[in-house]
């Protein structure tokens, strides 16, 4: 390292006898501070998923799933930029499904696997009845679910292998469901650093891969009301998106500052109790320090 702080590395290109074939020299220097988020040239998309009657009567109609992705995914279109449909030249892709089948579930993830690219952004809103089994975790219910058949389910480990081969820089799951905790078996999320660094931290989140969960609850059953004809979480998930204190913020930052805390409160006087969390998914490539940030529309290209 020089006195100007560049780096130079010596490349030498060696043959089977450690004879010099190639030799060259790299230098490097450090990029100049970034401060600000620069807009992702990706598209914003949002699946959003809502399965209120379901058709055996082992699953009971639930209130607030379809209320509950309705003002999700008007929140997600007018303040963040998002698409709840996507039109990229090939045949339109609905992505707000209610009452939806295994098989309708799993085409659209195969469709945003082939469709997505590197650059773009996917949240995935799943409302509706979720089960859980202690040897082979948590499952969302389709529509066409039967009771005690979990093969006719959508498993946890069906979805991280679906993110996982997924191109999309950013991919951000906010499951409201029984047992949605299940869908992680990751780490928990780290806290954000101090503000004076929070600037530095955004942008090079930002450039990282990641594959996160917030979830309505643990292991546990959920409320599906409590909140003025929402759900205790959904309730809580819309009031966060229009309190943040920043403009720009992280999901783990909308999670622990507002979500979290509220959900709780709300959920003390609750017979079930709910504990809500928000978790890496390493399994489906998580990037330590990455984050999945929202920016206002206003923000986006």
């Amino acid at each position: 390292t020089d006195a100007g702080g560049k780096l130079t590395i010596a490349i030498r290109v060696l043959s089977p006898e450690l004879a010099t074939l190639a030799s060259t020299n790299l230098k490097l220097r450090d990029a100049e501070d970034v401060t600000e988020i620069v807009p992702a040239a990706g598209r914003k998309v949002a699946l959003v998923i809502a399965n209120d009657t379901y058709q055996s009567q082992a699953f009971p109609a639930l209130k607030t799933p379809i209320a509950d992705a309705e003002a999700v995914a008007q929140v997600l279109r007018k303040t963040f930029g998002f698409v709840t449909r996507l039109d990229d030249g090939k045949a339109p892709l609905e992505l707000f499904l209610t009452n939806a089948t295994k098989a309708q579930i799993q085409q659209v993830l195969f469709d945003l696997r082939r469709r997505l690219t590197a650059e773009d952004q996917l949240l995935v809103y799943y409302a509706g009845h979720g089960e859980s089994d202690p040897d082979l975790g948590a499952y969302w219910v389709p529509v066409d679910g039967l009771p005690k058949e979990d093969f006719t389910w959508l498993a946890a480990d069906e979805i991280t292998r679906e993110l996982k081969r997924m191109n999309a820089l950013s991919v951000l799951i906010i499951s409201d469901s029984c047992y949605a905790g299940g869908l992680s078996r990751g780490s928990s999320a780290d806290d954000a650093p101090a503000a004076n660094g929070r600037d530095k931290w955004l942008v090079k989140a930002a450039r990282l891969k990641s594959r996160q969960l917030m979830a309505s609850g643990g292991n546990e059953p959920v409320s599906d009301s409590g909140g003025s004809g929402h759900s205790v979480f959904a309730k809580a998930l819309l009031n966060a998106f229009s309190t943040m204190p920043e403009q720009t913020f992280t999901a783990g930052e909308l999670f622990e500052q507002k979500v979290n805390p509220a959900v709780i409160s709300a959920a003390t006087g609750l017979a079930e109790g709910q504990t809500p969390g928000y978790h890496r998914i390493g399994r489906a490539g998580d990037e330590p320090g990455s984050e999945f940030i929202f920016q206002p529309a206003a923000a986006s290209p």
